[in-house]
C-alpha cells in the first residue's frame, strides 16, 4: 500500500503535507516521496507542526481542523 510503489504513474497536482513531530511516520518518508515524483507534476509540499499524527481519536481535534483550514486555504489559492 505504499505510495512509493506508484509514484511513477502519478498525472495530477499532489499536495503533500506531513507533521514534522509524527511519532508513527516520520517526515523523512514524506520528503523521499516528495523527492521521486516525477519533476513535471505540480507539488503542493508542507511540513507542519501542528499535530502528531491523526487518528480516529483526533480526528475533531482542533489542531485537525486548523490543519484543514490551512488545506483548504492552499487549495483556495489554486483557484
Amino acid at each position: 500500500l505504499s505510495p512509493s510503489q506508484v509514484l511513477s504513474e502519478i498525472k495530477t497536482t499532489v499536495f503533500l503535507i506531513h507533521d514534522s513531530y509524527d511519532g508513527n511516520t516520520p517526515v523523512e518518508d514524506s520528503r523521499k516521496i516528495r523527492d521521486a515524483l516525477p519533476k513535471d507534476i505540480p507539488l503542493y509540499y508542507s511540513e507542519l507542526s501542528i499535530m502528531n499524527h491523526v487518528t480516529p481519536n483526533t480526528f475533531l481535534s482542533f489542531d485537525f481542523i486548523k490543519l484543514f483550514w490551512h488545506v483548504l486555504s492552499i487549495v483556495k489559492l489554486l483557484t
